[in-house]
């Protein structure tokens, strides 16, 4: 499941994510974020809890991103499989590619930009 979210959320959106990606992790879903703190992490952390307290040994935390954003920001620490496209637009064409759902948590710029796409896209099926 892609997750999309700012990096600077406040608390209450933070825990709300974290309580998503855990439910997301009892299923046994696996879940792909842009790899940074906030929206990003808070699905990946919950994951973690859900997978293991189901004893599923082998979740995917896979973070895709440029090398403009890891040149700001790195990957958190719960990312187990990075990919780093050539340039934004393939990195959202990723996103759509690999993702079974998606999820928009509350963001920025960035987020109503990857939203944007995702309707672009949808538009012209």
């Amino acid at each position: 499941i892609v997750c999309w979210g700012g990096h600077s959320i406040n608390q209450v959106e933070y825990k709300y994510t974290k309580e998503v990606g855990y439910q997301l992790g009892l299923r046994d879903m696996n879940i792909c974020t842009g790899c940074g703190p906030g929206a990003m992490k808070g699905p990946m952390k919950g994951a973690t809890i859900g997978h293991a307290k189901q004893r599923h040994k082998t979740g995917r935390y896979i973070g895709i991103s440029e090398p403009s954003i890891i040149a700001a920001e790195p990957p958190n620490a719960i990312v187990n499989e990075l990919i780093i496209m050539p340039d934004i637009e393939k990195r959202l064409e990723a996103f759509v590619r690999l993702g079974h759902g998606i999820i928009v948590f509350p963001g920025g710029v960035g987020t109503a930009e990857e939203l944007l796409y995702l309707l672009g896209i949808l538009m012209n099926e």
